[in-house]
């Protein structure tokens, strides 16, 4: 047509009477104005309406950024959107892979908003559930809200905890995840019980390049109870395997000497040396200091 769209099929039926032109087998239709791709099997071209509609399996590909699989949409050509109310999935450049109930992307803007049950898995195979998700496509990242986040057991070596974070909103990109108002623990999960442990702060940042984690209003509770307020504070993120500072607290039960809880403290001396102090505190039996070096 003579506003930039292209469509290839093995079979196709234009309609003069209603000006609609069918497209069925092997269907790829090329959008200059979307800088889209859209690939299927039977494809209905409404040129009164400016309206595609897909019919079954459908494949859209994105400015090279993103590819996604889903069923029967709407691409509105006056409106600039793709819609589709079916089962979608997404996967990025990066390996990171969506999963939608429904999706609308607005094409002027490059983003894709969908509501329901939402998940993301990312390339460290960590677990995202959304109520509320939006894409930005031509940038690489997404916002969502009602978050749930479920990491991969061998993000912090250890396969008997579940480590996970719950959050009312973030904001996921290449180089920076910013969560607010989150509660993180590494506790094995226990439906019934809270946590023997949990940290919540107002906002946590994930500088992905310094590889470091930042806190803002943080509160350490134990087993719902707040023991200790940090206005600000950092450390770590598990990829980094050695360096200065405090490592996740533990919890005990014995019969001698009742309920205990530590906070390591682990040190990196030099290349080749470190220490680790853990002041275990017990409820029937003296402080005690465990000093390991290295």
């Amino acid at each position: 047509s003579n506003d930039g769209l292209i469509i290839t099929a093995q079979e196709v039926l234009y309609n003069k009477k209603n000006n609609t032109l069918e497209a069925k087998k092997s269907v790829v239709i090329k959008d200059e104005s979307s800088s889209s791709e859209i690939r299927g099997e039977n494809i209905l071209l409404d040129k009164e309406k400016e309206k595609i509609l897909s019919f079954g399996k459908t494949f859209i590909y994105f400015k090279d950024n993103y590819n996604i699989v889903t069923s029967d949409i709407i691409f509105d050509r006056n409106k600039n959107t793709i819609r589709s109310n079916n089962l979608t999935s997404g996967l990025d450049k990066e390996g990171n892979k969506l999963t939608l109930n429904n999706f609308v992307y607005h094409i002027q803007n490059y983003n894709l908003r969908s509501q329901g049950k939402i998940q993301m898995i990312d390339t460290l195979n960590n677990n995202y559930f959304f109520k509320n998700i939006v894409v930005d496509v031509k940038n690489k990242k997404f916002a969502g809200s009602d978050v749930r986040v479920t990491f991969n057991k061998n993000t912090f070596d250890n396969d008997n905890n579940d480590p996970r974070l719950v959050a009312n909103s973030a904001i996921v990109s290449k180089n920076k995840t910013i969560i607010q108002k989150g509660i993180f623990t590494t506790c094995k999960r226990n439906d019934e019980k809270c946590p023997p442990w949990q940290m919540g702060a107002n906002q946590i940042t994930h500088d992905k390049k310094k590889k470091t984690i930042y806190y803002k209003k943080a509160w350490l509770k134990v087993y719902d109870i707040p023991i200790m307020y940090f206005p600000k504070f950092f450390h770590p993120d598990p990829t980094v395997k050695r360096q200065s500072g405090f490592l996740a607290p533990f919890f005990t039960r014995s019969t001698t000497v009742g309920v205990g809880s530590a906070i390591p403290y682990y040190w990196a001396i030099n290349n080749d040396k470190d220490l680790t102090f853990t002041p275990k505190i017990y409820a029937e039996e003296h402080l005690l200091f465990l000093n390991e070096y290295r």
